[in-house]
Order: C-alpha cells, then structure tokens, then sequence
C-alpha cells in the first residue's frame, strides 16, 4: 500500500500542487477576510508562519471503496502557536477532489 500511495503522490506532483493550493487559499484569506485574518496573524510576516506538509494519507470508503482519496495535511503555526490547516483530497487520478482551509 505504501508503495501505491508513493507511486501516486509522485506521479501527480502532489506534494507541490498542495503547496501552491494552500498559498492560494492562503493569499485568498488574507485578502478576503482581513480582518478574520489578523485575529489569526497579528502583524503578519511570512517568516513567523510555518506551514509544512506533516503527513499523507490514503482513505477508503469503506465499505464501497468507490471514492477513495489521497490526503495532505498541512498544519499552520503562527509564532510557535498552531492556528489551522489546510487540507487537501485527491481522487486517484490527481485530481482534486475537496480541500479545507480552517483557522482555530
């Protein structure tokens, strides 16, 4: 199974298509939601915000097995203190299937 989900997370580019998806979502946050966004990120500056892919995961339906998805993870920290994430599903023909940006 591990190698399946390597194999798919490579084929796709899937580790940099959720990196550009989350900075887009990101961007669009910032500029969307200002100040919902500095309640989350006083005096924003990109060197205090950490976001990195933390794991990669593949779901079944169970037990239909007919929406499977690969999911990556990636969590914010905003000055050391976790404020999110963002997430995102992909069908097994890199395609997107749902993503989830959260502020908490």
């Amino acid at each position: 199974m591990e190698s399946l989900l390597k194999e798919q997370v490579f084929k796709y580019n899937l580790v940099e298509r959720s990196m550009e998806a989350f900075w887009l979502n990101f961007n669009s946050y910032a500029e969307e939601e200002k100040e919902e966004f500095g309640e989350y990120f006083p005096n924003y500056q990109r060197a205090n915000l950490f976001c990195e892919i933390s794991d990669i995961s593949f779901k079944l339906n169970w037990p239909q097995c007919d929406n499977n998805v690969i999911i990556i993870h990636i969590p914010m920290n905003y000055n050391d203190k976790p404020v999110g994430y963002y997430s995102i599903e992909y069908d097994l023909n890199g395609e997107i299937f749902d993503d989830w940006f959260v502020c908490r």
